[in-house]
């Protein structure tokens, strides 16, 4: 029994792949009700409206090495493998096999490269994956949390790895290690494991500390370092430029997304209340993608615009040529041609005053409710789709 519990426990703490793809509607509605089948089936249909391409089912994560290629982890059970799409060919290929739960996924445009953290809840034991497309290279690190503990460093192939208090940088060319900010380790954030997201010019490092919604952040610029208090996790942190990083703030529940000047020192909130962000980055693309209670928000890092999509999905990343983009919903990975959003904006609304219609009548019945939560949520999605259907925005 008590083994039993220390597994819930982790299993609790370390959602797979960091809270991604999630079914919000199934934890608040029973999946076995026909209201919940209804509004999925239109959420689902939203696809049909953008003519996207179903690429394959039972996927937690996606990127783009190319603008013609697309890559993509497909999960069943603790057995992932990773495949590659060619846009072209329409053919795709099994490029690895890993075991274990997978708790963190992320791709280098620059250096052509998956890194994967996957967790054996069992043996409570792990690795950091890294998969050079390029040469076909594998490189594993055993690890002992679940928890993210490494930060890429793009264009070196290496990355910023914290182990047992300590930051090493580690070349996965090469195959070293080499000790690294070791005052930053060892004098400024505890508790570990500690995530490092320095500057692209090197100038400037993030040092955020902690895990399980418990985060402390600070920013150096040489020795010299500064709190910032909005951070509450190192999931969602991404540089754009030299001065400015997205990153998640907020509480459960109420999340909002902002970019932090550090030449400034102001934060700009580009979206309040969400239930999940999920912040994804497209660099070459210069696109960043995030929700608002899981409807897409699209916003143009040169451009500083924000476009919402009028439809749910997860983890949408761009083709460096913007001309597509991919895109999860109900585990199923999506291939949508960015120009379908705009072109067929009229349909994707009509679709969204359908669904609100829908929650509207499961607010007036319990009957399909699963907890205490549930009518708060549904009034939520209903006003939120009441706002898409008039075209107020969000």
């Amino acid at each position: 029994m008590r083994i039993f519990l220390t597994l819930l426990i982790i299993l609790a703490a370390c959602p797979v792949l960091w809270a991604r793809d999630i079914d919000v509607d199934r934890i608040y509605l029973d999946s076995t009700s026909l209201p919940y089948k209804i509004i999925t089936r239109l959420k689902e249909r939203s696809f049909s409206i953008l003519n996207a391409d179903t690429i394959d089912e039972n996927t937690v994560f996606s990127a783009w090495p190319d603008r013609d290629t697309l890559i993509y982890i497909k999960e069943t059970g603790d057995e992932n493998r990773v495949y590659s799409y060619s846009l072209k060919t329409r053919k795709k290929e099994n490029l690895l096999f890993f075991k274990g739960a997978l708790t963190f996924a992320e791709f280098s445009e620059q250096d052509s490269t998956l890194f994967i953290k996957s967790f054996n809840p069992l043996n409570l034991d792990g690795k950091i994956i890294i998969y050079q497309l390029n040469s076909a290279v594998k490189r594993e690190i055993n690890t002992t949390t679940c928890f993210r503990d490494f930060t890429i460093l793009d264009g070196q192939k290496k990355i910023l790895l914290s182990q047992n208090e300590k930051i090493l940088i580690y070349d996965y060319n090469n195959n070293t290690y080499t000790p690294a900010y070791s005052k930053i380790s060892g004098n400024y954030l505890l508790p570990h494991p500690l995530a490092l997201f320095p500057s692209p010019d090197g100038r400037q490092i993030l040092a955020v500390s902690g895990e399980g919604g418990s985060y402390s952040s600070m920013l150096f610029e040489g020795e010299r370092g500064r709190t910032v208090t909005s951070i509450k996790s190192n999931l969602d942190i991404k540089w754009i430029d030299n001065r400015r990083f997205i990153a998640r703030s907020g509480s459960p529940g109420n999340y909002s997304v902002i970019i932090h000047d550090s030449k400034n020192n102001s934060e700009k909130k580009i979206l309040s209340g969400t239930l999940n962000p999920s912040i994804s980055v497209s660099p070459a693309a210069g696109m960043i993608t995030f929700l608002k209670d899981q409807i897409l928000n699209i916003y143009s890092i040169r451009e500083g615009k924000i476009t919402d999509s009028l439809f749910e999905c997860e983890d949408a990343y761009f083709s460096p040529d913007r001309k597509n983009m991919s895109a999860l919903y109900l585990g199923k990975l999506y291939l949508i041609k960015y120009h379908q959003i705009s072109q067929n904006s009229f349909s994707l609304r009509r679709n969204t005053c359908r669904i609100h219609d829908e929650y509207e009548k499961i607010k007036k019945s319990d009957a399909v409710f699963t907890n205490s939560y549930s009518g708060k949520y549904v009034e939520r999605k209903s006003e939120l789709y009441k706002r898409l259907c008039k075209g107020s925005g969000l």
